[in-house]
């Protein structure tokens, strides 16, 4: 179980290496026409948050976000080439669909995710920092879960609610918080590093 994770990643890569998600397949003809698309600005936007867990496999590197929400966890997987959302169904680390995926990267898109700078061992990963949805954010991803996995902290009623008000959510007028996160994320990456540099300082040798 410890190894679960790291193995289901290696094997996914694999199979893989000739799939890509948000629109990685168009025709190159097509992209040289259009520019930047509309996929390749949101894959931007989302890899513009700092990776929770980086591999140290040289040949087939890989980046994970760790999204957190209650007892549930999402990984966007990055491998370089393209994204892909996985998460934990019947033990097992699974590929959600591309459903989900795409309602996930509008959230972030629309609103961008918090950052938590906190440390969680998940298994075998130690992630930091690592990443949640809330207020609005968190309501239209509560929203996404329970579409997709019949998933939600609430009434029956509430349960109806979302079903019938998600479609609508991405419509309506942005205020366009996604980038006050990233400021809040960089503050936090700073941060760190801060304190990497103070502890580098103090252990280092004295010639």
């Amino acid at each position: 179980m410890k190894r679960l994770i790291k193995l289901y990643i290696f094997l996914f890569l694999i199979g893989i290496s000739q799939s890509f998600v948000l629109g990685q397949d168009q025709k190159k003809d097509s992209k040289k026409d259009k520019g930047n698309s509309k996929e390749e600005l949101l894959l931007k936007k989302v890899r513009a948050f700092v990776p929770s867990y980086k591999s140290d496999n040289e040949k087939d590197p890989y980046q994970l976000q760790a999204l957190n929400h209650h007892k549930l966890w999402f990984f966007i997987l990055d491998d370089k080439k393209s994204l892909h959302v996985l998460t934990f169904e019947n033990d097992s680390l699974q590929k959600t669909s591309e459903f989900f995926e795409m309602g996930l990267f509008k959230i972030i898109d629309k609103y961008g995710m918090s950052c938590e700078d906190k440390t969680a061992q998940f298994n075998d990963l130690t992630l930091k920092p690592y990443y949640k949805f809330k207020n609005k954010a968190g309501k239209d991803f509560e929203r996404l879960l329970y579409l997709e996995y019949g998933y939600v902290k609430k009434s029956f009623f509430r349960k109806v609610g979302n079903v019938l008000i998600f479609p609508f959510t991405f419509f309506l007028p942005k205020k366009n918080p996604y980038d006050k996160e990233i400021k809040k994320m960089q503050s936090i990456e700073r941060n760190i590093k801060k304190k990497q540099n103070a502890y580098k300082s103090i252990v280092a040798p004295v010639i």
